[in-house]
């Protein structure tokens, strides 16, 4: 519903400068090739934002559907602090880069430092509560990914630096190095949701293994076995009533 509204108040309250922003600079076969660039850094963007579930679910078969429920929802909501205001400020920072193409330098170095001092403050506080307060949450079931929060922040402020020099490229017309950040980028997070994946199948193999092992040392009836140190002797515990 914005979006329309939008389109029918601008024209009426900003007739002289939409005038004036009628014409680009160069051709429009340079516009058509500047705008498929940023599409498709644009696509690769929302593969490692949006589209990071679905691009898990693609390597999830034989994954422990808990495991892989409290990981979606660890990422999800660790993402969000960092990359949620970065993505709506997007034109908003390639303007302010545009502005001030002169210290432009300056201007980057300043907003990657906000995101490092952000980034190192969250991940601080996740190491501290973030598993105390997922279990507060949402129960037991996310303990088993508490060992990646920590980490799901750090990449989390890694793809927000790339929100902050993206902009910054564009500003200086550099399209090409604005889709091969993104594209790269896209392509590692591939990689790193193949390897999570297979760490939480290689995981559970070695959950469903040693809870077998635990099954057979419990005996024929379901009771305990406490093994001795002599010789093939093991002593079945056994209630008052046996």
């Amino acid at each position: 519903m914005p979006f329309p509204v939008t389109v029918c108040i601008a024209p009426t309250v900003a007739r002289s400068r939409l005038a004036r922003a009628r014409y680009v600079d160069g051709t429009y076969r340079g516009l058509l090739w500047n705008s498929s660039r940023t599409m498709l850094a644009a696509a690769a963007m929302a593969v490692m934002v949006t589209g990071f579930p679905a691009l898990l679910a693609l390597f999830a078969d034989g994954v422990d559907r808990e495991y892989f429920g409290a990981l979606i929802l660890a990422v999800t909501l660790l993402r969000a602090p960092l990359l949620v205001p970065l993505t709506a400020f997007q034109s908003y920072l390639l303007f302010f880069f545009a502005s001030r193409e002169a210290n432009i330098i300056r201007a980057l170095v300043s907003f990657l430092a906000l995101v490092a001092i952000g980034t190192t403050v969250f991940a601080g506080v996740t190491a501290l509560f973030g598993e105390q307060v997922f279990v507060w949450l949402f129960g037991e079931t996310v303990r088993q990914v508490s060992d990646l929060l920590v980490p799901l922040v750090c990449a989390s402020g890694m793809i927000a630096g790339l929100f902050v020099t993206g902009p910054a490229v564009l500003s200086r017309n550099d399209h090409a190095a604005y889709m091969t950040g993104w594209v790269v980028a896209a392509v590692v997070a591939t990689g790193f949701a193949a390897g999570a994946v297979t760490a939480a199948v290689v995981r559970g193999v070695g959950r469903r293994r040693g809870a077998k092992a635990v099954a057979k040392r419990q005996g024929k009836a379901g009771l305990p076995v406490l093994g001795t140190r002599s010789f093939l002797v093991d002593v079945h515990l056994l209630s008052p009533k046996d």
